[in-house]
């Protein structure tokens, strides 16, 4: 599955983006504030630039993975001020970031592979990712976008 056909989220809450990026047949909800989705998995926050790329199914694994200099000035340009003008605009291109974002990291650990949907042969599988191992992920690159103040009309958390 391409990282774009990840990532359908039409509203921009945290909460809504664990829902929106759910792939078949998941039955996570996610409540409260964004530090809680990561205590509750174990996962690793980012740093700076550095994320931890959940896979395995329940972020039991955690890959880290850093963005470099020239990542970022790519994701900058996604998120342009003249696309990003309006909130529907920013919507848009944050919609592209995430995608280009995850296909990046996808490919460097080894979760580009990825089939689409949960199945039981992807549990435990370094390669493969449930539901909340892609909102996890979405909501790491997100927070990275917003350490680097590329929102101008949302939030994230």
């Amino acid at each position: 599955m391409k990282p774009n056909e990840r990532f359908r989220a039409c509203g921009w809450s945290v909460a809504a983006l664990l829902v929106a990026a759910g792939v078949g047949g998941c039955a996570y909800s996610g409540n409260g504030p964004i530090d809680v989705h990561y205590q509750k998995y174990k996962a690793g926050m980012p740093e700076d630039d550095k994320v931890f790329v959940c896979s395995s199914y329940g972020c039991r694994k955690q890959t880290p993975f850093k963005f470099t200099a020239a990542d970022i000035a790519e994701v900058k340009k996604i998120m342009s001020a003249k696309r990003t003008a309006t909130p529907a605009g920013e919507r848009e291109a944050t919609k592209e970031a995430l995608a280009w974002m995850g296909h990046r990291a996808d490919t460097a650990v080894g979760t580009a592979g990825d089939r689409p949907g949960d199945d039981f042969a992807g549990n435990g599988d370094p390669g493969q990712m449930d539901c909340v191992d892609v909102a996890t992920n979405l909501s790491s690159y997100m927070l990275v976008m917003e350490n680097h103040k590329l929102f101008r009309h949302h939030s994230v958390g």
